[in-house]
């Protein structure tokens, strides 16, 4: 038996080292299979890209990366 567990994120980052806040967003689903004993969950996250140009890290676009995760009970 499968179990599903979609999810979505949204984090707002303030950091001091760059010149402008940023915005990343995830979204992704957990797969729970035979209860708890094992999980495994994709997850797309899209974040931006920091360039320093004349001295000022601004922002410069998004990249998308994709993470698998596998999770096993023993």
């Amino acid at each position: 038996k499968i179990r599903l567990q979609p999810y979505a994120a949204y984090t707002f980052k303030k950091l001091e080292a760059l010149d402008q806040s940023e915005h990343v967003f995830d979204i992704g689903c957990n797969f729970f299979v035979d209860g708890h004993h094992a999980k495994f969950t994709p997850q797309y996250s899209s974040r931006q890209l920091y360039y320093d140009v004349n001295g000022k890290r601004t922002v410069n676009g998004r990249r998308g990366e994709f993470i698998l995760q596998f999770h096993i009970y023993l």
